[in-house]
């Protein structure tokens, strides 16, 4: 029963990233409710028994979020219930990949969503075009999320310096600064990973002497004509932030905002380029700060069992989420729920031990 799973999850997933490139939310929706059902088949298949506190956490965070959801000015309902209701369904799908061991499914995500953006770039030299009214930060994510859940799973240190590599490549085609950032750190981490401190610093001693050869000014102007990096400190998301924040009182600081006031994010698709902001704006502060412990706890439990390098790599997720709406909740949620459900399982922290990943 694993195989077939393991080629359900694959093939909704697939199809799933296939559905970003057009105006697919119809279909990612219904796609939520098959993982959904998928997962509690998994559950009955395995005869999951779930502790009455497990049980009793999830409840009521459905029932903070939903009386929360109540009191915020944010009038888009629809979106509200698809979020709680994402939130659970994704958390069941990293528990089921958990139950049946698909350590994989970082690596397939990542070699869809190549192809995916590949033939998409091939065809479509503009990179925010490549999904549907979603620009290129936001699809940078796609390929930087399963390279950092794969450090988690993958044994084979150089295996994972080739998939950091694609991904800080990938991200200079598609020209996103914040993941040319993101991607560079988890090539460095690959560097000390397979080779130590010092190999990573005499890596940075070599291409030192560049700049005495290179003319730096030339790439430095060709870099940022081609990147965000041209925008300078002025982004779309200063602006965003300064529009949101203006005018900020208590009241707005407990139940969220909405966003038909301003004409800035509105003309962004309400899209406020900050997963916790798009939190804040239909729940309220609690829930804000419920995901910041959550991330926050995790990160230290994290650094305390296996060191401070599986720490900044988890912390690159909710760094990303702060410059993009790309988290809380959909697909990309699994990329820090399973990990994190790996290494605080009562298994012994499988993610290590584990002979089958890769």
């Amino acid at each position: 029963m694993d195989k077939l799973y393991k080629l359900f999850f694959s093939f909704f997933t697939l199809v799933y990233l296939c559905s970003l490139t057009i105006d697919g939310v119809v279909i990612r929706q219904i796609l939520t409710v098959l993982f959904f059902i998928i997962s509690l088949c998994v559950f009955l298949t395995y005869r999951v028994k779930f502790s009455a506190a497990h049980i009793a956490y999830i409840v009521l965070l459905v029932i903070l979020f939903s009386l929360m959801s109540v009191f915020s000015p944010n009038p888009d309902w629809k979106l509200k219930i698809l979020f709680i209701f994402s939130g659970v369904a994704f958390l069941a799908v990293s528990y089921a990949l958990y139950i049946i061991n698909y350590n994989k499914y970082f690596l397939h995500f990542f070699i869809f969503i190549v192809g995916i953006i590949s033939i998409r770039l091939f065809f479509n030299q503009n990179e925010n075009l490549i999904f549907f009214q979603a620009s290129r930060n936001i699809v940078a994510t796609y390929i930087i999320f399963p390279v950092i859940a794969c450090f988690f799973v993958t044994r084979q240190k150089s295996f994972f310096m080739f998939l950091a590599l694609i991904s800080l490549f990938m991200c200079f085609l598609l020209k996103g600064r914040t993941a040319i950032i993101l991607s560079s750190i988890l090539v460095c981490v690959a560097i000390y990973r397979c080779y130590g401190l010092k190999v990573l610093l005499l890596t940075g001693l070599c291409f030192a002497p560049l700049v005495l050869i290179i003319n730096i000014g030339m790439i430095f102007e060709k870099f940022t004509a081609n990147t965000n990096f041209s925008e300078g400190l002025e982004t779309t998301r200063s602006i965003i932030y300064a529009e949101y924040f203006s005018d900020f009182n208590l009241q707005d600081f407990f139940i969220g905002r909405n966003f038909d006031s301003m004409p800035i994010i509105t003309l962004l698709n309400n899209n406020p380029h900050n997963s916790f902001i798009l939190i804040h704006s239909l729940f309220g502060i609690t829930p804000v700060l419920f995901l910041m412990a959550f991330f926050t706890y995790s990160i230290l439990v994290i650094k305390t069992l296996h060191g401070p390098l599986y720490a900044i790599v988890l912390a690159l997720v909710p760094i990303k989420a702060m410059t993009d709406s790309v988290l809380f909740f959909n697909i990309l949620d699994i990329f820090y729920m399973l990990p994190i459900i790996m290494m605080l399982a009562n298994e012994k922290y499988k993610i290590i031990s584990n002979n089958n990943v890769m």
